[in-house]
């Protein structure tokens, strides 16, 4: 019976030990989650690169700039070839393969012919090339490579330079915001609004305008962002280029006729009311992803007003909250279909992959303080996970790392933990508590048995 007793004694101290390391375990999930919002790998697809030296070894018309990326013989891709420049910067971006993002270890820097396309021509456009360059020489947020000179044969000579430069315009997968409540009559009519996002070929005024191009793409019918104030602020996600992503560098406001299916250019006045001219993304507003209308055909965008991701997210927890007012109490269902249809809609349609999945990966927290976006997973997790009313789980939050971890026993359903650093503290607490009774009564037990003999 001491063994037992021995034994006993240490479960309070192996129950608290079991829980911290979950509890740790759990904070590590919540920072892994959030890693790639931080930081970018520069030889992930989609990374822009910018190549310096352009203005001596990169003349207009005379080269273009193209790179050639790759794991091993078998595993490459050329990029597109790019002649936009900012400043003395050829911009380029890091490319897909077949239309699949790829984590490449190697590059090459090609001056490349502008009447070739890397992609179909390959290697037979090259003027001049890198030695093989390694992309682990350029580790997080540094994105640049200068141009210094020729060396023997075609062969380009580089610098790497340990530093990020700024680059302009909005990527895919982005929110773009149109904000019409200094000039409201762009809403007369029940008119619709879409953004046409550009890619020019020369960082130079005259250039562009090409919103016709096929390096362009329009985004969807525009809608009014739910869960905040402005009620003439609208909302769109930004466009991909064909599978991949892209850094959009022009954007075009465009009024359309409410009875046009999509958008789409053309010179019928019946078809498109009205448009801006071709608004530029510069280094003063290279981070910008709002635009405001100030007249019929007047526009500009705003670089000093800037709807933050975490903003928008936001936007939806407070949507959420105010479309499903309450979690119902008992076994008393208190959201209808239309609620739970709408809060499904404003995700599924209206939020991007990206922003999805900040939502997916929050860490429900009900109280008054905690960020709506928290509050409005905690109603989530309560009406879905524990009490499990009839009502599609659109989010999959029963797949998330952070999910509500909710007690098995219902002896705990008063408990109701919403986070789960909350949780494990709890379990901490009731698993010693009841480890300590156990204990208890078998002393008891002991001492009636020696009282008896």
């Amino acid at each position: 019976m001491k063994r037992l007793l021995k034994y006993l004694l240490l479960l309070p101290l192996i129950a608290g030990a079991v829980a911290f390391s979950s509890t740790v375990s759990k904070k590590h999930e919540v920072f892994e989650t959030h890693a790639d919002q931080v930081y970018t790998y520069p030889g992930n697809s989609g990374t822009i690169l910018l190549v310096g030296g352009a203005n001596t070894y990169f003349a207009q018309g005379v080269a273009n700039v193209a790179i050639y990326c790759f794991n091993s013989s078998s595993d490459n891709a050329w990029s597109d070839a790019s002649s936009y420049r900012i400043g003395d910067n050829m911009r380029i971006m890091v490319p897909y393969q077949n239309g699949t993002a790829k984590s490449w270890s190697k590059l090459i820097i090609c001056r490349y012919n502008p009447g070739m396309n890397p992609k179909s021509d390959g290697w037979s456009g090259v003027y001049n090339q890198t030695e093989d360059l390694s992309f682990s020489d350029l580790i997080y947020n540094q994105n640049t490579f200068v141009v210094n000179g020729y060396g023997s044969g075609n062969l380009i000579t580089v610098n790497t330079i340990k530093s990020a430069t700024y680059y302009n315009g909005i990527k895919s997968d982005n929110h773009a915001y149109l904000d019409l409540s200094a000039f409201q009559g762009w809403e007369d009519g029940n008119a619709k609004f879409a953004l046409f996002f550009g890619a020019p070929d020369y960082y130079d005024a005259s250039e562009w305008g090409k919103s016709n191009s096929s390096e362009g793409y329009y985004s969807s019918f525009m809608w009014r962002v739910q869960g905040q104030d402005n009620s003439h602020l609208y909302e769109c996600i930004v466009p991909s280029y064909g599978n991949g992503s892209r850094l959009w560098n022009l954007v075009i406001a465009v009024r359309f006729n409410p009875n046009t299916e999509s958008p789409y250019w053309t010179d019928d006045s019946s078809v498109i009311w009205n448009k801006t001219g071709d608004l530029q993304f510069i280094p003063s507003n290279h981070n910008a992803n709002m635009i405001h209308i100030n007249d019929w055909n007047g526009g500009y965008i705003d670089g000093d007003n800037i709807i933050a991701r975490s903003s928008k997210v936001g936007f939806y927890g407070q949507y959420f909250l105010d479309t499903v007012s309450c979690s119902g109490h008992g076994n008393s269902d208190s959201t209808t279909s239309n609620q739970w249809n709408a809060v499904k809609a404003e995700y599924i349609n209206h939020l991007s992959k990206t922003f999805q999945g900040d939502v997916w990966t929050t860490v429900a927290d009900k109280s008054a303080s905690a960020s709506t976006i928290a509050q409005a997973m905690a109603r989530y997790d309560y009406i879905i996970l524990y009490k499990e009313y009839d009502h599609e789980d659109f989010i999959n939050r029963k797949g998330s790392p952070n999910k509500t971890e909710y007690p098995a026993s219902e002896m705990y359903a008063g408990l109701q933990p919403y986070a789960s650093d909350k949780n494990s503290s709890i379990y901490i607490v009731v698993i010693a508590l009841a480890s300590i009774t156990t204990l208890g009564l078998l002393v008891v037990i002991k001492r009636k048995k020696v009282q008896n003999r």
